[in-house]
């Protein structure tokens, strides 16, 4: 949440990129998530930006519809507590954890199509082809 001073907390900042990791990671869109636990997807995409604070209660119906453990959030939250990384790590809010910038047009194409898949087992083979496709 930005402060007094128009700063972000690191804190909420490694929790907002640790969500839109998780997010990411399970192929799900901001609405998807945001309708699993009534909220809008504006308001996700708030949290991401921590723009916004999450309250624990909504950190806690995050964790249990991603199938994870609150702590995750959490995780490595150490390795941001120095202010030159506080900065750095400010300037890698919209990249994920392989430092590809999500607003690229060619992940936002990939993410789309990958959306519009019915099938969870397509969807699945289809991400067992590109782990393949990639190492």
């Amino acid at each position: 949440m930005v402060n007094s001073n128009n700063k972000i907390h690191h804190v909420d900042l490694h929790v907002g990129k640790r969500l839109k990791q998780k997010r990411i990671e399970k192929g799900i869109s901001q609405d998807d998530l945001a309708g699993s636990v009534n909220l809008t997807f504006q308001q996700v995409q708030k949290y991401e930006k921590a723009t916004n604070r999450i309250s624990a209660s909504k950190l806690y119906d995050f964790a249990k519809f991603l199938g994870i453990d609150v702590k995750y959030f959490f995780e490595g939250i150490d390795d941001y507590v120095t202010p030159e990384v506080k900065i750095n790590y400010a300037s890698d809010v919209n990249k994920n954890s392989f430092g590809i910038n999500i607003k690229s047009k060619e992940i936002e194409n990939l993410v789309e199509h990958y959306k519009k898949i019915q099938t969870a087992e397509v969807r699945k083979n289809i991400l067992t082809l590109l782990k393949s496709l990639s190492s």
